[in-house]
């Protein structure tokens, strides 16, 4: 199906003139569409990617049949057509990017990017490169993730990087510590305070070991309700999938400015 895009804003000087809608497509004005996986009944406080008010936009979920921990983090194949058909259905719906409500999501970047006619940024680990850039030669880019064994480079030229983007990470998992590797044990509930006290544990560990971090990256969507924390405690810059869809949504979603010359 080929896809008229009606992009712009609508303010109070616009006259609107001829406009058109698809088949099959029953909303609008929401401009991200996340693909999201089940069996993931955690709570979503708010800074969660699946808690809606977690962003100052309209945003869409697609649950993914088969789509669950298991299967996302370890880039199983086998699910890639559900993936591509729930992408493609975002774009005729009037999504104007696709994105992923798990960093692992990152496994399928290349074919679904290359599936639909809309930017794909399934993966906050899609930020390395240009996090990277703007560190001196002598930092690296810490990066926190829910399961390390299944970060992998593989992950990493998915998302159309390098091993060398993989090499210029110090990566920690939240699976090796009690609390984060509990939450799969006993969904529904967890404790915010202990929680959060754990995950600067992970990050202050990181930096006490490698002081060359200069910027962290948080690949876990459970993780950024904390990410102020983290920023907070160790003064440095901060990067996690509320941050950088703020900035892709911003990217699609250009308004005019207004105010004093």
């Amino acid at each position: 199906m080929t896809i008229k895009r009606q992009w712009g804003y609508v303010g109070p000087d616009t006259k609107l003139g001829e406009i058109y809608g698809h088949k099959d497509s029953y909303m609008a004005a929401q401009p991200l569409g996340f693909l999201t996986i089940t069996g993931s009944w955690l709570p979503k406080p708010p800074g969660h990617i699946s808690n809606s008010g977690s962003f100052d936009f309209p945003v869409r979920y697609y649950c993914i049949e088969g789509g669950n921990q298991k299967t996302i983090h370890s880039g199983d194949m086998s699910i890639l057509d559900v993936l591509i058909e729930a992408a493609k259905q975002a774009e005729a719906d009037g999504c104007r990017a696709i994105c992923g409500d798990c960093g692992y999501f990152g496994n399928f970047q290349a074919p679904i990017a290359e599936a639909v006619n809309i930017p794909a940024y399934l993966s906050s680990v899609v930020q390395v490169p240009w996090v990277r850039a703007g560190l001196r030669g002598d930092q690296k880019v810490g990066l926190i993730c829910a399961d390390r064994p299944n970060l992998t480079v593989n992950t990493f030229l998915s998302c159309g990087m390098t091993e060398a983007d993989y090499d210029s990470c110090v990566i920690y998992g939240g699976n090796e510590y009690p609390i984060f590797d509990g939450l799969r044990f006993s969904p529904g509930r967890y404790d915010c305070e202990e929680l959060k006290q754990e995950i600067l544990n992970i990050a202050k560990k990181m930096m006490y070991s490698h002081p060359e971090v200069g910027a962290i990256i948080i690949e876990c969507t459970d993780i950024p309700p904390f990410s102020h924390a983290v920023m907070e405690d160790l003064n440095i810059p901060v990067y996690d999938a509320i941050t950088f869809l703020q900035f892709v949504h911003d990217a699609v979603c250009q308004m005019p400015y207004y105010g004093f010359l």
